[in-house]
């Protein structure tokens, strides 16, 4: 038979003969191992052989022996409730232990911590609870909760939400009143997402082509050209200096020497052929312009070669992309 050691002052406690033996049998070696583990002060084993023994075999010897080692534990409001839960079961049996449970309980009281949980209006119906980790309905949460000095942490977890999770520090015989805080309200409406915006288009590189012959044709062309007007105009330059030159002996045509009229004639033919030189080296370099131009093969490319005439020159205009 159990024995309460740790209340001398109550007498054995004479149960009824269990109808399983083997439970009976279980009940008590697990009573005499939580005595061992509560006189060495392990208290979390000694708690846990007492809570197995009252599984096996309910006794009111047990429920106290329960609370006195969580209170021994520092797990006060658990051992709150083990005293009033053998102060119920033993007035109910009729047991004068029921004072002793009591008195024990209102020791207590003064060191227990008390919570009143606000759940907010709105809160979605299909939240679900946890207290320090243990489940725990809305229900029960709107109830005073009595619980030991420290800190304690109420989650509240709505599907398809972020957790969120209030954290509460009590001192011994603190009273607290809280208020949830709830994940954010689901709006029924499918989650938004910012727009993308479409990439700027990049340009894209021409892939027109160029035909060599006309390109490289219309480089040596226009090359061509452009010497023949550098050397032109040079020769030409000097011709009308030494005709100045020479005139200058000619007043009115009339020479004073053969060698004058000589001069005056060269330098006049040779103005004259580099005028063609000239002329050549522009048509040169008009033609080799536009080879290069139009060796470009894209349709959307076109080359326009516009005349232009002056009281002055006269000459081609090219427009267009190269």
């Amino acid at each position: 038979m159990r024995r309460l050691a740790s209340f001398a002052c109550l007498a054995c406690f004479a149960a009824a003969a269990a109808a399983d033996p083997a439970s009976h049998s279980r009940a008590d070696k697990l009573f005499q191992d939580g005595r061992k583990y509560l006189t060495n002060g392990d208290y979390a084993q000694a708690c846990k052989a007492f809570e197995q023994s009252q599984d096996a075999e309910p006794a009111i010897g047990t429920m106290l022996n329960i609370a006195l080692c969580y209170e021994k534990w520092g797990h006060i409001a658990t051992a709150y409730r083990a005293y009033t839960d053998a102060e119920r079961a033993a007035r109910n049996a009729n047991d004068k232990r029921a004072s002793v449970a009591r008195r024990y309980a209102i020791a207590l009281e003064a060191k227990i911590a008390r919570v009143n949980v606000e759940i907010p209006a709105g809160a979605d119906p299909s939240a679900s609870y946890t207290l320090d980790g243990e489940a725990v309905t809305a229900m029960k949460l709107r109830e005073e909760l009595l619980l030991d000095a420290g800190k304690h942490v109420i989650e509240v977890r709505v599907a398809g939400t972020p957790p969120r999770a209030t954290t509460i520090v009590l001192a011994a015989g603190e009273r607290k009143q809280v208020v949830l805080e709830m994940p954010a309200a689901k709006s029924g409406e499918p989650e938004k997402h910012e727009e993308e915006k479409p990439e700027d288009p990049q340009p894209v590189a021409s892939t027109s082509t160029r035909s060599a012959p006309r390109l490289y044709g219309g480089i040596a062309l226009a090359a061509g050209g452009v010497v023949a007007i550098g050397i032109g105009s040079a020769v030409a330059l000097d011709a009308k200096n030494a005709y100045s030159i020479a005139a200058a002996n000619c007043p009115m045509g009339m020479c004073a020497s053969l060698a004058d009229y000589e001069a005056t004639h060269d330098a006049r033919e040779r103005a004259k052929a580099m005028t063609w030189v000239f002329a050549g080296g522009v048509a040169l370099a008009v033609v080799g312009t536009v080879l290069i131009v139009t060796s470009k093969h894209a349709s959307s490319e076109r080359v326009s070669i516009v005349p232009l005439v002056s009281s002055h020159a006269a000459g081609l205009a090219v427009g267009g992309s190269l």
